[in-house]
């Protein structure tokens, strides 16, 4: 009767080890898809200034104040 017990709960601390890592992983995975993406999203925003400051340096109208822009 006692090997039942020792079996089960060698089963159930295999799962709770298991379930602790997967756990720990997915977390960790999540954390550098976050960083990934705010990389991204600031390098989008990067091009974006400078394919506006790249239109606007072509046109000598850009520079003026909001009133006198075409």
């Amino acid at each position: 009767m006692t090997k039942i017990y020792a079996i089960a709960a060698a089963v159930v601390l295999a799962l709770l080890v298991v379930s602790y890592t997967k756990g720990r992983m997915d977390g960790e995975k999540l954390a550098l898809a976050k960083v990934a993406q705010k990389n991204t999203e600031a390098a989008n925003a990067a091009r974006e200034v400078e394919r506006d400051g790249a239109l606007c340096s072509n046109d000598p109208a850009c520079v003026l104040p909001d009133p006198w822009r075409r």
